[in-house]
């Protein structure tokens, strides 16, 4: 059985978030207990019901953040080597291909074609991250996007990727 362990349970919000991976498409029921105290008695109300994941049009592509290849909600270094990492395991090329071997987002330009660009998309964005810690992100958003729009320009009219 495939559990939703990508499911995270926020305290503050008291909302159930989470990111499914491309092989974990299906419908899984969950059980969720409330506890509640109400004039020094604890009422328990048990609520069951199913989540459906489907398949995205991008099955490899992390929409709310495209760099975080491993879906832990955070961009860093190791996730530049896991795109790297698929190349050398399973070739480039379609998103589609390799969908139940793979756990993981490492199509972070959204084409569903995996290549060195989406690795160099997520270094671009350390290197934001880092730039802006230090203070520099209104210098540095402009150019970034001008780079991400090259790179977009390039990919479509590219034939060596």
């Amino acid at each position: 059985m495939r559990c939703l362990l990508y499911l995270r349970f926020d305290s503050t919000t008291l909302r159930i978030t989470g990111i499914p991976t491309p092989a974990m498409p299906g419908v899984f029921p969950v059980s969720a207990i409330v506890r509640q105290m109400v004039d020094g008695a604890t009422i328990t109300k048990e609520e069951t019901f199913t989540i459906t994941v489907a398949r995205s049009d991008t099955p490899l592509h992390n929409r709310p953040m495209p760099e975080d290849v491993d879906g832990n909600g955070r961009v860093e270094a190791i996730d530049a080597p896991r795109i790297i990492n698929y190349i050398a395991s399973y070739g480039g090329g379609s998103a589609f291909a390799h969908l139940n071997d793979f756990r993981g987002f490492v199509d972070t330009s959204g084409d569903n074609i995996i290549g060195p660009l989406d690795a160099l998309r997520v270094i671009n964005r350390i290197s934001i991250q880092r730039r802006t810690t230090a203070g520099l992100a209104e210098k540095i958003e402009r150019p970034q996007q001008a780079t991400d729009a090259a790179i977009d320009s390039f990919m479509k009219d590219s034939a060596i990727f």
